[in-house]
């Protein structure tokens, strides 16, 4: 009797785990289905993903194909004499996403469609467009006295607009006061603030122990009788004051100067009415003089020296081995703080 109780709870406890077992075991199947069914997926997930690239790629490389083919159908109008089909072409192959492409051409081919082209494209709000299409003329306008370098200098200084009208002539007429002799001399500054205060070179508005006399004139033909505030001997920029209202002054910046980069100059050389545009490209900087590779003309002394994105970077000083020099604009910073301008990197 008592062996087969005994019997009878070992059955039971079989039963019992078998019922066990039998649950792990579905687990077990199920965990290992789930596992290959994920794997499955996934593997698909990838099969697909990769066609989707390699249809992206074919589809990518089908569509330069066909760019490289429509910019080709548009080489000879490049090359022809047609200036206005030059122009609309250049804007062609920008929009077809190659702005470097289509200033590269604009340079290599020039002429005034080119030029009017890299004009609207320097002007544009796009600064990848812009800064290609700033090189470009640069590049041209520093090409020697060209009717297409001289056109670039006129798109740049048209481009650079805002910073033209920041732009004066200045005229210092000196009379000794001993011999009595009178010495004229032109210049150009460039207007800081909104009420008057202009910064130009030191030896228009000295030197000491002569009868001065001023004339500032904006590019609107506007007339001012300024008068001298302060003269840097270290930087050897003046500060002028006149009384103006809602003038335009330009936008200075202490960032960084590099090597190799564009500079533009904007003065009233020779002292002519209209302002030129000097084009070049920083070949060396010691931290007291910027030097770029174009020599200056007499006149634009104290005029700005413009990065490729119009600010200020500094004032142009002389030339020296027909390389320009200039002065930049942070050594000017005890005058700019007599006319209230912080200077702080920008």
């Amino acid at each position: 009797m008592l062996a087969r109780s005994n019997r009878k709870d070992v059955w039971d406890k079989i039963t019992a785990s078998a019922g066990i077992l039998s649950f792990v075991s579905g687990i077990l199947i199920a965990g290992v289905g789930g596992y290959f069914t994920y794997s499955y997926n996934q593997r698909q997930i990838d099969l697909n993903r990769n066609q989707v690239n390699r249809d992206g790629a074919t589809k990518e490389q089908a569509n330069k194909v066909l760019e490289l083919e429509a910019i080709q159908k548009l080489i000879p109008v490049l090359t022809s004499t047609d200036e206005k089909g030059k122009a609309a072409a250049l804007v062609a192959i920008q929009d077809l996403a190659h702005p470097e492409l289509a200033a590269h051409l604009a340079e290599l081919f020039k002429g005034q469609g080119g030029i009017q082209y890299l004009q609207q494209a320097a002007s544009s709000s796009n600064p990848r467009e812009k800064q290609v299409a700033v090189k470009a003329l640069s590049s041209i306008a520093s090409g020697g006295n060209t009717p297409d370098s001289r056109l670039a200098s006129r798109a740049l200084s048209d481009v650079f607009a805002g910073t033209r009208q920041s732009v004066v002539r200045v005229e210092s007429q000196r009379t000794d006061a001993i011999s009595g002799s009178v010495t004229l001399v032109s210049g150009s500054g460039v207007i800081l603030t909104r009420d008057g205060y202009i910064l130009t070179s030191g030896h228009l508005a000295g030197p000491s122990g002569s009868q001065l006399t001023l004339k500032i004139t904006t590019v609107f033909g506007q007339v001012y009788k300024p008068v001298v505030v302060a003269i840097d001997p270290v930087s050897t920029m003046a500060l002028l004051k006149v009384d103006g209202v809602g003038l335009h002054p330009a936008h200075i910046t202490t960032a960084p100067i590099e090597v190799g980069s564009d500079a533009i100059g904007i003065g009233y050389a020779l002292g002519n009415s209209t302002e030129t545009a000097f084009v070049g490209h920083v070949a060396r900087f010691d931290g007291k003089y910027i030097y770029f590779d174009n020599p200056l003309a007499a006149g634009v002394t104290g005029g700005p020296l413009l990065g490729n994105n119009g600010d200020v970077i500094g004032l142009m000083y002389g030339t020296e081995n027909s390389i320009g020099v200039a002065i930049p604009i942070r050594m000017a910073s005890g005058l700019l703080a007599q006319a209230g301008i912080p200077l702080s990197p920008t």
